[in-house]
């Protein structure tokens, strides 16, 4: 019984592999790119132009609203990657070479 599982378990992702891969890949990739870039040079203005002006957003603190404008939204995410830039930890405090 082990066998015929793992045989089908197998054979299922051979196949799920073989999909067609999402036509816009490459895009997503250079978006995806374009994004990091502008993180590491702590550009909030060229992130802030790649969301979207209709979006729905639901904050994971318990109560918050459900925010479906740029505008509404663009103030926490902004917050959080500010936060995230001035907390990273640089390899180099943990690596004395």
């Amino acid at each position: 019984m082990k066998q015929i599982l793992l045989i089908f378990t197998t054979a299922l992702l051979l196949v799920s592999c073989t999909q067609n891969p999402n036509p816009a890949f490459d895009k997503n990739v250079d978006l995806a790119k374009t994004w990091f870039s502008a993180f590491e040079a702590e550009d909030m203005e060229a992130i802030s132009e790649m969301f979207a002006e209709e979006v729905e957003y639901q904050g994971a603190f318990y109560g918050m609203e459900l925010m479906n404008t740029k505008q509404k939204c663009w103030p926490i995410w902004a917050d959080g990657m500010l936060l995230w830039m001035i907390l990273r930890i640089r390899p180099k405090t943990f690596c004395r070479l």
